[in-house]
């Protein structure tokens, strides 16, 4: 009855492993990438919730064997410690995913081709 138990619950953690594998995107970062940094931790500023979250785009100069990252701003200085690539995003998968609003772009176009209200 111990061994049906044992050996039941190492079957369902391999089932748990295979059905959490099949979800998860390993990150890749190759020297070059442009990518966002998570501020951390969060500020005590009087935004509250509209304080950004991440600050950036920064350039990849070195990757390193455990996940973590030397940055450079996009002006050459370099970052004085190494930065663990869980608090980073790549900068294009952030642009894909904070597509502009069709209405937004509406209102921010100009003003041309709008015609004048008259008072009759």
């Amino acid at each position: 009855m111990r061994l049906a138990a044992i050996c039941h619950g190492k079957l369902y953690q391999q089932r748990m492993k295979r059905a959490f594998d099949k979800k998860v995107r390993p990150r890749v970062y190759h020297v070059g990438d442009m990518v966002l940094k998570r501020i951390l931790p969060p500020q005590n500023d009087r935004r509250g919730k509209w304080t950004p979250n991440y600050e950036g785009p920064f350039v990849v100069k070195k990757v390193f064997s455990g996940g973590a990252l030397l940055l450079t701003t996009m002006d050459g200085e370099d970052f004085p410690s190494p930065v663990n690539a869980d608090a980073v995003v790549m900068w294009k998968l952030w642009q894909e995913k904070s597509p502009e609003s069709p209405v937004r772009d509406e209102c921010m176009k100009d003003d041309e081709g709008v015609e004048a209200y008259d008072d009759p």
